[in-house]
């Protein structure tokens, strides 16, 4: 049977924190937003990047529960769990990434021309999040993907 999630977005805010200005630029104006991902690849996987690598064992559907059942925890942990997380189960190597650069993708660019190495479908969603947001369950041909907008 296929696996019915529930679309949730999480954002993370202080509370204490002064609110926020309005923003510089429109999103529909935003050529560029910087994110990290948590991946988990599956045996469906087929990117460029991950040849030379061993074989996900791992199904779709297992892939998308492990995603599923960590949402909760990164939406209370805030970033500090997402890295947490993104170094220990992450299946991309951007997880080597030292301290909060850990899943990192860099500046996305809204050209996907620009971004030959990203997915078009986590290009997307990257820009349907905002600063601190984090994403629901993005599929891509490299796997599933939980990402956090930083910029």
């Amino acid at each position: 049977p296929p696996l019915v999630a529930a679309a949730v977005r999480f954002t993370w805010t202080d509370p204490e924190a002064p609110a926020p200005k309005k923003a510089k630029l429109e999103a529909s104006r935003l050529t560029k937003v910087r994110c990290r991902h948590i991946l988990f690849r599956h045996s469906g996987s087929t990117g460029q990047l991950d040849r030379g690598k061993p074989k996900a064992t791992r199904s779709v559907l297992e892939a998308e529960e492990a995603l599923l059942r960590l949402l909760p925890e990164l939406a209370m942990g805030g970033p500090s769990a997402f890295t947490t997380r993104c170094k220990k189960d992450s299946d991309c190597d951007t997880k080597l990434r030292g301290g909060e650069l850990a899943g990192d993708l860099g500046w996305l660019d809204k050209d996907p021309a620009k971004n030959r190495k990203i997915p078009a479908s986590v290009v997307r969603a990257a820009f349907g999040l905002n600063v601190g947001q984090l994403s629901d369950i993005v599929a891509s041909e490299r796997g599933v993907h939980v990402l956090l907008r930083t910029a």
